[in-house]
């Protein structure tokens, strides 16, 4: 693990039995560490399980972990099943997918269960809600590891850091205090949407790129993909296309296969079959065209931000927190794209102007 600086260390080597609660900034090595210490816990002879919020952060965690023998799921995917093999019956829920967690611990208490296994692995902890935690806490990981963005819940239904450590009774996170993915120029466009007045911007460890944030007006969805193909024939390296809507992934993916035959190229919408995510290689150099939920955790060499029409002009902290989460995706090259349906005066009034971002 040549590659950690000596904070991340400390969370990689920590004994096994010791619970962890570590916040960080987006490119602060969370996901990254989160395998690191699952596939060191592994080597201990510890049975672990990582837990995350969406199916393309547990293809992340799987492909990191480069076949070591612990499981990745979503929280989904792990409370359906396991309440179904140890207490029997359908999870209790509201609505789909938002569910009853006072039942669901009455229902592991009256069974007597013991955890599911010897330490449970939480990345992106701030997208879960504050009842699965309490479950966790219990029955999830006999030692828990929870790692969460200090500035960055982005579901409505997601935990905040005192909801957390309320929760599981984890004090006092430790902080990861580093930014290792975004060039300068990126981190400060990303900073224009960080309104917290607790939480200070992270130290960027990276030289500065070269490559300034550029605004672009396009027309046609057509634009977009000649830039796109553009930009992966002369640099390569791996790209997102970030947009709104489930059918423009859909069609951009159709349209940049056709212009790119060779290519990468791979799309994840919340519509893909169970079990489809696991085929986009998104570690390899290549296009991968997702919505906004799905990006959440992941990063790429180079970013398109399409249709921005409903994240803009960022009026309440949610939206705030939204914008500063796509932003962070890119390491070395961001494109904010004005189009196909072109922004208002006072959208774009709300992006940060040049230099800052090159219009």
């Amino acid at each position: 693990m040549d590659d950690l600086v000596p904070e991340q260390f400390d969370v990689y080597r920590a004994p096994a039995a010791d619970p962890l609660f570590i916040v960080g900034p987006p490119g602060s090595g969370k996901t990254t560490l989160a395998v690191y210490r699952a596939r060191r816990l592994v080597d201990e002879g510890q049975s672990v399980v990582v837990v995350t919020r969406n199916r393309m952060l547990v293809v992340l965690a799987q492909q990191l972990g480069e076949n070591v023998a612990f499981r990745a799921m979503t929280m989904s995917s792990l409370i359906a099943g396991d309440h179904s093999q140890r207490c029997g019956g359908l999870v209790p829920q509201h609505v789909p997918f938002h569910y009853k967690w006072d039942e669901i611990v009455a229902s592991y208490d009256a069974n007597a269960l013991p955890p599911v296994c010897d330490n449970m692995i939480i990345d992106e902890g701030q997208n879960l809600p504050p009842g699965f935690f309490r479950w966790a806490r219990r029955f999830g990981g006999t030692t828990l590891t929870i790692f969460a963005d200090e500035h960055q819940m982005t579901d409505k239904r997601g935990s905040t850091l005192a909801q957390i450590s309320d929760e599981t009774q984890l004090r006092h996170p430790k902080r990861l205090s580093a930014n290792h993915r975004n060039t300068p120029e990126i981190a400060e466009l990303a900073e224009h949407f960080h309104d917290s007045l607790l939480v200070p911007p992270a130290i960027v460890r990276r030289g500065r790129g070269g490559d300034r944030p550029r605004l672009v007006r396009v027309d046609e969805w057509t634009d977009v993909v000649r830039m796109v193909a553009t930009r992966f024939a002369n640099r390569g390296g791996s790209i997102a296309v970030i947009v709104y809507l489930k059918d423009d992934v859909t069609n951009l993916y159709k349209a940049l296969r056709s212009e790119l035959k060779d290519a990468r190229i791979d799309y994840y919408t919340s519509d893909v079959g169970a079990g489809g995510e696991a085929n986009i290689r998104i570690l390899d150099p290549g296009i991968t065209l997702l919505t906004q939920k799905s990006a959440i955790g992941l990063e790429f060499d180079a970013v398109f931000l399409a249709d921005l029409g409903r994240s803009l002009p960022c009026t309440t902290p949610p939206e705030r927190r939204t914008m500063y989460m796509l932003c962070a995706r890119a390491r070395d090259a961001l494109v904010i794209i004005d189009g196909p349906s072109h922004l208002g005066s006072n959208q774009l009034a709300s992006l940060p102007a040049a230099p800052t971002l090159e219009r």
